[in-house]
């Protein structure tokens, strides 16, 4: 399948499925898109329900929340990148891994281990903690010097 992305609208283009003809082609918006996928049993979007058969344990919505509005604000700043523990982290927290990204550099060729950070949100507080990607198990604890704060730009101002 491929999408062709406009600033309006996207289209689906090169598709062989005669299920989806009628789609083929077709300028429309995103979210009717994935409407109509999702009635022809392609859903990309989705559920809670669905976490159990994926494996996942799903996350505390308000420590989601927090973690992508905190993201969204210091994008420009900050890289963020998945983490391998993010999964064995507790409902109730979200991890991932941050770095200073002052040139807003798609590529980062000096890109080592000693360059990220892990950080922790929970529903009302984020801070750094220990945990690093190659460590052989996950640590929660919080990073020495650093305590939590309500809002990721104060804890990177704290560092």
């Amino acid at each position: 399948m491929k999408i062709e992305i406009h600033p309006l609208f996207v289209k689906l283009v090169e598709m062989t499925q005669p299920e989806l003809q009628y789609l083929v082609n077709k300028e429309i918006h995103p979210g009717m898109l994935l409407q109509e996928l999702s009635k022809c049993g392609i859903h990309l979007l989705p559920e809670d329900e669905d976490a159990e058969r994926g494996k996942i344990h799903l996350k505390e919505k308000d420590a989601e929340e927090r973690a992508i509005l905190d993201i969204a604000q210091t994008l420009k700043a900050f890289a963020f990148q998945s983490i391998k523990w993010n999964q064995q982290a507790s409902p109730e927290n979200i991890v991932c891994r941050l770095r200073e990204n002052p040139d807003n550099d798609r590529v980062f060729l000096e890109d080592d281990e000693s360059d990220w950070k892990s950080i922790m949100w929970w529903k009302d507080k984020v801070s750094y903690i220990k945990c690093r990607n190659c460590d052989p198990e996950f640590n929660s604890e919080i990073a020495d010097g650093q305590v939590t704060h309500s809002l990721l730009s104060l804890a990177v101002k704290g560092e």
